[in-house]
């Protein structure tokens, strides 16, 4: 499987997301929409896309998932080649605590790297191309005031 590409759009009676889904997918480059309209989702699990490392689309994946509480912080650290976050989380109004980040180490410090600071770390992750709006409505995320204009 390449691609799943508005996979569970709408699925307005999806509320959890089975741990070690996606496990098996290693060619997978695309999650756009795969969850989008999914209004009931209240939880992802942690380490969801961990075996997903040739993802490069994540657009609008959870776009409107208007009842998730929360994103686990290291969702994407394997995805280091996503180039395209626009409308990821628009409309997920009830996010609270941070946003999405990498621990990375540069020169012998660890440093956490959020979605929208990718691009000054172009020796770990590609640079995000599309963005606008990642996180359009998400004002109760922790760091909501730190996240670029671009990506709210």
């Amino acid at each position: 499987v390449a691609s799943f590409q508005a996979t569970f759009r709408w699925c307005s009676e999806l509320k959890t997301i089975p741990k070690g889904l996606f496990d098996k997918c290693t060619e997978v480059t695309d999650f756009g929409y795969a969850f989008s309209g999914s209004d009931k989702l209240v939880d992802i699990p942690e380490g969801l896309f961990d075996y997903n490392t040739k993802v490069t689309d994540f657009s609008e994946a959870f776009y409107g998932c208007s009842n998730l509480q929360e994103i686990p912080v290291g969702l994407f650290d394997k995805c280091t080649e996503v180039m395209n976050f626009q409308q990821t989380f628009m409309g997920c109004v009830n996010l609270t605590g941070e946003s999405p980040y990498t621990i990375i180490n540069v020169n012998g410090q660890d440093v956490k790297v959020h979605l929208y600071e990718r691009n000054l770390y172009p020796e770990h992750f590609t640079a995000p191309t599309s963005y606008n709006r990642g996180f359009y409505y998400c004002s109760k995320l922790d760091d909501y005031n730190s996240i670029p204009s671009e990506w709210k």
